[in-house]
């Protein structure tokens, strides 16, 4: 045991005489020399299997590791099914639903009608960076965004850089309707329809849910109904995304036979709301040769076509008109001015 070997097979050298093990790493019980890097690598190299005794499980690029070490399959993860006992295979961070609209960069999937309404929405903020500036109640808002009094309107000074202050159409023709406070001429149809068509907004006051069409949330805001149940929240508290509300859905309208769900003003509108067109069979066409139909069936004078005016709910009687230079005959067809 002088780390001499004086016998011809080394048995004056023997480490079990001597005490000294020959192994620089890790001695099995049964002998063997092995490294690191052998223990728990999945193979058993101690003939006692010592080596992979006790060894943190290591789940396969296949499976999920759940925080108890336990493995899990990769397609167990978001199917509505808890599998890990921490329930993280199902945590809502994880399970994001695809966003169809406006996807904050932290996360947040959103209405792109949320987008520059005034309410930071997106943690970062990003969906009231950049938006246009909205004028007060007492100043018109110029078509590139610039604010100007509203007395500057028709004042024959031009302030808009496009001349829209001093539009003749705006300055000389009344307003059959209604007009704003900020100068627009609307039909009655531009009230109350989620639309702010008066600079000023006046439209769009006091207006109230509309009970066949919209969701009233808690805090008073209006949604649409095709916003319920789609995995979105819309109203600040969530109710339009709540499990009792969502978990059966039911047709409180007119449900078509198709499984479409309706209200009855989409009834003769001119859309096939319903997949088989039912809502839309039988509709009454009973305008005069001196009138036009709107698609809701609505008649209105052959003149209000193309005077700037919208009275057709969608505005059908003010598209495909003619230009500014160009008179309209009867059957539509445009000629210059200069013909007349």
């Amino acid at each position: 045991c002088d780390n001499i070997v004086d016998c011809p097979r080394g048995a004056d050298e023997d480490y079990e005489r001597c005490g000294i093990s020959p192994c620089s790493q890790y001695e099995c019980v049964s002998k063997e020399c092995i490294s690191g890097s052998q223990f728990c690598d999945g193979v058993q190299d101690c003939a006692t299997g010592e080596d992979e005794i006790d060894c943190p499980v290591v789940c396969t690029n296949d499976e999920f590791t759940c925080p108890d070490g336990s493995c899990i399959p990769v397609a167990n993860l978001c199917d509505q099914i808890v599998d890990c006992p921490s329930r993280e295979d199902e945590d809502p961070a994880r399970c994001i639903v695809l966003c169809h609209e406006y996807e904050c960069i932290s996360g947040e999937c959103i209405h792109e009608h949320h987008v520059c309404d005034g309410v930071v929405d997106c943690a970062s903020g990003e969906d009231e960076i950049g938006c246009p500036v909205i004028c007060t109640a007492d100043e018109f808002t110029c078509p590139d965004g610039i604010c100007i009094p509203l007395k500057y309107l028709c004042d024959h000074v031009v302030d808009c850089r496009d001349g829209v202050d001093e539009d003749p159409v705006r300055c000389e023709r009344p307003c059959r309707q209604h007009e704003c406070r900020t100068g627009e001429c609307i039909s009655q149809f531009q009230f109350c329809d989620g639309i702010a068509d008066c600079a000023s907004g006046e439209d769009e006051l006091d207006c109230g849910c509309l009970d066949e069409t919209e969701f009233t949330c808690p805090d008073g805001s209006c949604i649409p109904r095709s916003y319920l149940c789609d995995q979105i929240v819309d109203c600040r508290g969530g109710e339009d995304e709540t499990l009792e509300r969502c978990s059966v859905p039911q047709c409180t309208r007119y449900e078509c036979e198709t499984g479409e769900c309706i209200s009855r003003f989409q009834f003769c509108n001119g859309i096939d709301d319903c997949a088989n067109g039912e809502d839309e069979n039988g509709c009454p066409t009973n305008c005069l040769d001196t009138q036009y139909t709107c698609p809701e069936q609505k008649c209105i004078p052959l003149s209000y076509i193309c005077d700037n005016i919208i009275d057709c709910a969608q505005g059908e009687d003010e598209s495909n008109c003619c230009s500014s230079n160009e008179f309209t005959c009867n059957d539509g067809v445009c000629i210059p001015t200069a013909s007349i």
